[in-house]
């Protein structure tokens, strides 16, 4: 009866530890970053996501982005992060033909808001 008991008490101290400190879970759970840079913007950086700048995509429309191109700007806004598939296993179909999927394979940082400020004209 003792070692059942010492038993009983060593699975659930393993399981108490381990719904605590689960590996897959974030350990810190921030809010989003922020960031503010200056660029020059430029209409032909435009694709179907938004434009690029610095390594991050705006989102703003294209009356927005031609009124801003060639104006040097001020960005601030939170980072939205869009997970790129890492790994993506190739598949095939009926005749032997890779199919190839859509997405990035890293990881975009998105602005979804930003604030603007023309700093030169």
């Amino acid at each position: 009866m003792k070692h059942l008991f010492t038993l009983t008490f060593v699975l659930l101290s393993l399981i108490s530890f381990s719904q605590t400190n689960d590996p897959l879970q974030p350990k810190d759970t921030k809010m989003p970053e922020q960031v503010s840079f200056y660029t020059v913007l430029d209409v032909n950086n435009l694709t179907k996501d938004g434009i690029y700048a610095e390594g991050y995509v705006l989102h703003l429309d294209y009356d927005q982005v031609k009124e801003l191109s060639g104006k040097k700007i001020k960005i601030t806004g939170e980072i939205s992060i869009v997970t790129g598939q890492e790994n993506i296993a190739k598949e095939y179909d009926e005749n032997g033909n890779e199919i190839f999927s859509q997405g990035r394979v890293g990881d975009t940082k998105h602005i979804l808001s930003p604030e603007i400020e023309i700093v030169e004209d």
